[in-house]
């Protein structure tokens, strides 16, 4: 099946299952492996002092487009963009300032995921052992 095809059979499903306009991003155990493998150097290593959010896109975006659109405040974040995500890092002193979460309302975000970085290594993890 098609990764446009599962899309929307999986959003369908969850859509009917809880009520809501459900939006999700498929990508492949390939395409994880390569979202964690093009993590900017020490992303993810200190949990007290950054807060890092890997931002799965899908199309009609790609990782560069999408990171023009996303919004941030450049003492409180900074952004990187891989071939399938974006990498956000949030200071934790300066969280209550990042515009990631304040920004959720964008267009840009319907074709977006969060997974906290943590999530995200869990996930490469059970799709690969």
């Amino acid at each position: 099946m098609s990764k446009p095809k599962l899309t929307a059979l999986v959003e369908e499903a969850l859509s009917e299952a809880y009520g809501y306009q459900s939006r999700v991003v498929i990508i492949s155990t390939g395409e994880l492996q390569k979202v964690v493998d093009q993590a900017p150097k020490g992303f993810g290593q200190e949990p007290d002092l950054y807060r890092d959010d890997v931002l799965f896109v899908r199309k009609p975006f790609t990782a560069s487009e999408a990171l023009a659109l996303v919004p941030q405040n450049r003492v409180a974040d900074t952004v990187h963009a891989g071939d399938h995500a974006l990498y956000f890092r949030r200071l934790v002193a300066e969280v209550d300032q990042s515009l990631l979460l304040k920004s959720a309302q964008k267009a840009v975000f319907k074709h977006i995921t969060i997974r906290n970085w943590r999530t995200t290594m869990k996930l490469l993890e059970m799709v690969t052992s």
